[in-house]
Formats: C-alpha cells, sequence, structure tokens
C-alpha cells in the first residue's frame, strides 16, 4: 500500500507539475502576446500622433505659403531663381517644424526647384515618384511615405493651379531622420528605418547610396545618419536566416507587429511603411522598448514548474502580479491616449485659426458655411454676407514694412471681435481679405452693422501713427439660387465696386 500510495504521489506529483506548468506556460504565453499587442497598439498610436502632426503642419504650410497668387505667378512663369529667393525665408523658418524638403514639379513630373538643392532640377520622377504621377495626373493631393532619388520621407503632395488651370504640383516633407527626433522627444524610445533593398537600389541615386549600410534582415538597409543618430550598433547583430526571413515576412504583410528580443530583453514593434500609389511595403519604422514583464514570464514559468510544493501560492502571485502589470500598463495607455487626444484637439483648433491675427482660417469658414446655409434653408432665415478688404494695404506693407502691415491686420480683427456677435462667423480669407458671415440677420441690418464697423475701423486707435480705412462688400443669401461660392461673387463684386468708387465705403451687391 506504501508503494502504491507512492507511486500514486508520484504520479499526482508528475501530473501536478505537468499540469502546473501547462497553465503558467499557457498563461505566460496568452500574457506575452497581450503585451506585444498592447505595445503594438501603443507605438502606432504614438506614430499616428506624429504623422498627423506633420499632416496639419504640411496642410498649413500649403495653405498659408505656397497656395498664394505670388508663388502660382513665379511658378507658373517658370522663374526658378525668383521662386528660390521668394521662399528662402520662410523654408529656414519651416525648417525648424522638421520640414526636410519643399519640392515643385512640372506637370511632366520634372523636378522644376529643390529648395535643399535649388542647382539640382530637371531630372524627370515619373517612375521614381509615384505620388508626383499620382498628383499631376489626378489633380489630387496625397500622402504617405515614398522613397526618393535622394531621400526617403514622409511625403504630403498637393496640385497647384492657375485659377483652374492646372501648372504643376508641390511636395512637402519631413525625413525619416526627423520623424524619429520628434518620437524620441515626445515619447522618450528609440526608433530606427528597415528600407528595402530593391527600392534603394531601383530608385536612389548612386551616389547618395553610400547614405545606406546593411542591416541583419538581408532584404533591408539602415539609413546611415538614423544609425549615427541613435548611436547603437546595430550591424554587427546577427539573426538566423529562419528568424531574419520570418519579420521580412511579417514586415511585407504591412500590418504593424512586436517581436522580444532575448539578448537585449527589448521588446522589437515594426510599422511597415506602404507606399499610398503601388501599395507596396518599401520600409519599416522599428522601435525598441525596454521591457522586463516578458523575461519575468518565463522566469515565474520554469520556477513555477520546478517547485511544485508552493504551485498554488505562486500561481496565485503570477496571477496578482500580472493582473497588477495588466492595470499598470492599461493605465499608462488610457493616460497616453487621452494626452494624445487632448494634443489632437489643439492641433484640430490651430489647424481651424489664422496664427497671425487669431481669426479663423479659410479652412473653417468653408466648413462652417455648409452647416449655417443648411439651417438657413431649413428655418428659412436670413443671412447675409460681407467681404472685407483693407484699403491700399499694399501701400502699407511697402512704406512701413510687414511688421506695420501685420498690426494692421491684428488691428482690423480685434476690432471686428469687439463689434459681432458670438453667432456671426468672422475669418481671414486670404491676405488683406476677410469675410464676414451674419446668420439671421437680413440685408438692411447688415448695412447698418457694417457701416458701423467701416466707421469703428476709420477711427479706431492708430497703428505707429497710421490711420487705415476698409471696404466692404455686403450681398444677401437668396435660398433658390445661391450657394456659398455665389455668395462669395456677390459680395466681391460688391466689394470690387467699392474700391472703383473710392474706397472706405460700404457697396451693397443688389445698388450694383
Amino acid at each position: 500500500m506504501n508503494y502504491i500510495r507512492k507511486r500514486y504521489f508520484i504520479l499526482l506529483f508528475v501530473l501536478l507539475v505537468l499540469l502546473t506548468y501547462s497553465i503558467v506556460k499557457g498563461v505566460s504565453s496568452s500574457a506575452v502576446d497581450k503585451h506585444l499587442a498592447d505595445k503594438t497598439q501603443q507605438i502606432f498610436l504614438e506614430y499616428k500622433t506624429i504623422y498627423n502632426n506633420n499632416h496639419k503642419i504640411a496642410d498649413l504650410i500649403f495653405e498659408t505659403e505656397i497656395d498664394k497668387s505670388k508663388i502660382i505667378e513665379l511658378f507658373k512663369n517658370r522663374e526658378r531663381e525668383e521662386l528660390y529667393a521668394h521662399l528662402l525665408i520662410n523654408y529656414k523658418k519651416f525648417r525648424s517644424f522638421s520640414v526636410r524638403q519643399l519640392h515643385f514639379h512640372l506637370p511632366n513630373n520634372d523636378s522644376f526647384l529643390r529648395m535643399h538643392r535649388p542647382t539640382k532640377f530637371g531630372d524627370n520622377l515619373t517612375k521614381a515618384r509615384l505620388t508626383v504621377k499620382y498628383v499631376n495626373d489626378s489633380k489630387k493631393r496625397i500622402d504617405g511615405f515614398e522613397e526618393g532619388r535622394v531621400f526617403n520621407g514622409f511625403r504630403f503632395v498637393y496640385p497647384l493651379f492657375d485659377a483652374t488651370k492646372h501648372i504643376g504640383s508641390v511636395e512637402v516633407s519631413f525625413s525619416a531622420l526627423s520623424f524619429i527626433k520628434e518620437l524620441e522627444s515626445n515619447y522618450k524610445i528609440k526608433s530606427n528605418f528597415l528600407i528595402d533593398k530593391s527600392v534603394v537600389d531601383e530608385k536612389v541615386f548612386k551616389h547618395e547610396k553610400s547614405n545606406y549600410v546593411q542591416s541583419p534582415i538581408p532584404q533591408y538597409y539602415f539609413q546611415k545618419s538614423i544609425l549615427d543618430h541613435i548611436n547603437i550598433n546595430l550591424t554587427e547583430k546577427k539573426l538566423s536566416k529562419e528568424r531574419a526571413d520570418s519579420i521580412h515576412t511579417q514586415i511585407q504583410e504591412g500590418k504593424p507587429f512586436s517581436i522580444y528580443d532575448k539578448k537585449f530583453k527589448q521588446i522589437v514593434t515594426l510599422i511597415p511603411m506602404v507606399n499610398p500609389i503601388s501599395k507596396r511595403v518599401t520600409a519599416a519604422l522599428t522601435f525598441r522598448s525596454n521591457d522586463v514583464l516578458i523575461e519575468q514570464e518565463s522566469e515565474h514559468a520554469l520556477f513555477a514548474a520546478l517547485i511544485t510544493s508552493t504551485i498554488f501560492a505562486l500561481v496565485l502571485l503570477l496571477i496578482f502580479k500580472e493582473l497588477k502589470s495588466r492595470a499598470l500598463l492599461y493605465q499608462k495607455i488610457d493616460e497616453r491616449t487621452k494626452e494624445l487626444l487632448l494634443l489632437n484637439e489643439k492641433l484640430n483648433e490651430m489647424a481651424h485659426v489664422d496664427p497671425l491675427t487669431g481669426a479663423y482660417n479659410r479652412r473653417y469658414f468653408y466648413d462652417i458655411s455648409k452647416k449655417i446655409l443648411s439651417f438657413t434653408r431649413r428655418e428659412k432665415q436670413p443671412l447675409t454676407i460681407a467681404m472685407i478688404d483693407i484699403d491700399k494695404f499694399k501701400d502699407v506693407n511697402d512704406n512701413h514694412g510687414h511688421d506695420i502691415g501685420d498690426e494692421v491686420l491684428i488691428t482690423l480683427v480685434n476690432e471686428v471681435k469687439n463689434s459681432i456677435r458670438e453667432s456671426d462667423v468672422f475669418v481671414r480669407y486670404g491676405g488683406e481679405e476677410f469675410i464676414l458671415m451674419l446668420p439671421n440677420t437680413d440685408l438692411e441690418h447688415a448695412l447698418v452693422i457694417t457701416q458701423k464697423l467701416r466707421s469703428a475701423i476709420e477711427s479706431c486707435d492708430k497703428v505707429e501713427n497710421l490711420s487705415f480705412t476698409i471696404s466692404i462688400g455686403v450681398a444677401a443669401f437668396n435660398y433658390e439660387e445661391d450657394d456659398i461660392g455665389s455668395l462669395i461673387k456677390k459680395s466681391d463684386k460688391a466689394l470690387y465696386e467699392a474700391k472703383n468708387s473710392g474706397r472706405n465705403r460700404v457697396v451693397c451687391s443688389e445698388e450694383i
């Protein structure tokens, strides 16, 4: 009986050990998978936040600095040196926002002006830069990661028009290195780039290929400038062929994922970069995060399997530690998510406000005008719009300087804001032109309001002993005939009449 009991006990002991090991191993593996998935989600959210931030910066640069009559005129007339000189000061400012390239292209995809290399132009980008070809063919903007002849980057490409005539395209781009610096600055994580060798060999100028070195994965290069920045020697790291091929296969699937590097005890997260036109995976962002949870999970599983006498206590301890670790991780993710959401809200607000005057910008105007016109039609309420222009504003800039011109714009905005209702919409439409939309206001009352505004501006505190006046064109909304475009045209026509008839006056479109 003692022999049988001992045998059963040993058998039970073995079964308990196997069962315990199986349970602990399963829990550990599941926790590791969940932890890696959470890390992937967190890193991807951080990446998207930086990308969206750069997207908003690119849009602001295009709308406030590039898509302007002076730039269009110089580009249309192919005045390369004048265009370069005109943009140089602002381009240097753009660099402070991590902008790497400002690149103009002709409709046939020839490079016209690289602001970072003004002497390099004339090469055709049709094969090397699919985004440029797409924009010039479709006349639509596009963005995404793409390798170029010299640099890779996160590119935002926009069509350019002279009135309705397509005259080419322009690109605002951010380098991979600047992207990595932003990630490091904001989130304190080390990151790197894997660049598909076939893409580099196919597109990059031969004399520029020295900027790349072989990575441990045969199919990919590292970018030397990024390796120098992160100061980590990864070129000597060895991977088995099976491991390297597995990583390559996962990258080519195009979905973010994370793996664990046992040697460095780090989680490596990879985010594939997909060309927006060809949908080909051309690169991958890699992130290294120091981590102890996965190593602890392996140690706990081994410890639980060996120390069967305390198996239940150990399991409870592991579960407690696991739940606590997950709770802390989820708490951190929630806190980071809230921070990112607040940052996105702030960026969205910045995208709708003119940075100089604090007035709403043209993008906000077109967004809100759709809602206001829809409500106005539905409720059968009156609506008027006033186009406002500063008289002889060019003379102010030419004779007194752009700083005084800026002060005049700010003074006008402050005076108008102090005189209108909360429901009124006041935007800087472009340059010295502003639009005031007056919901639930008929033409008679709109003329009273705008006359008061004109008088207030005429008598407001002078800017550096300089007085200025405004001209205003007013138009009423016709439910059956008008949309926002036609309403602006009517008010603009009235403004033109106000300017031609002596300035410093209000003209109604119905009086023309």
